[in-house]
């Protein structure tokens, strides 16, 4: 079942975010900062969390804000992370689904989905393209 979190919820998707962060060396997971801005996003009715459960535990969780484009002004909504447990298949694009959805129905002309350089980046490419998705850009850091 996906559940639209509320702020109380969001805390639920603690054991995934730590296991995200184990599986990628660029997800640097300060739980308390990451609840805390997700909460503020629900607050100000500018972002979503949706969660899936099974049998009342996280198995994944997609969120992402909706906000105008600063070069068209049109409604875009863009994902911030999106992670399902590997043990539940088809969970991930279950919300993936859930995610577009909810960018529909808040009349965004546009979503931008994100992916690490280093979990999968070929497989969900691929998954995005045939979703009818195209390469925008990539994005570069550098730590100081």
């Amino acid at each position: 079942m996906i559940i639209k979190a509320s702020e109380s919820q969001v805390e639920l998707i603690k054991d995934l975010a730590d296991q995200f962060s184990k599986r990628s060396m660029w997800s640097k997971n300060k739980p308390e900062v990451l609840f805390e801005y997700v909460r503020m996003m629900i607050r100000q009715n500018i972002g979503i969390l949706f969660i899936y459960l099974k049998n009342s535990k996280a198995v994944g969780a997609i969120c992402g804000m909706k906000h105008p484009s600063i070069f068209t002004g049109e409604m875009t909504a863009t994902e911030f992370f999106w992670y399902a447990d590997p043990g539940y298949p088809r969970t991930g694009i279950k919300l993936f689904d859930r995610f577009e959805k909810w960018a529909k129905e808040e009349k965004c002309k546009n979503i931008i989905m994100v992916h690490l350089a280093d979990l999968m980046p070929e497989k969900i490419g691929k998954f995005y393209q045939r979703r009818g998705y195209k390469c925008l850009e990539s994005h570069f850091i550098k730590e100081l």
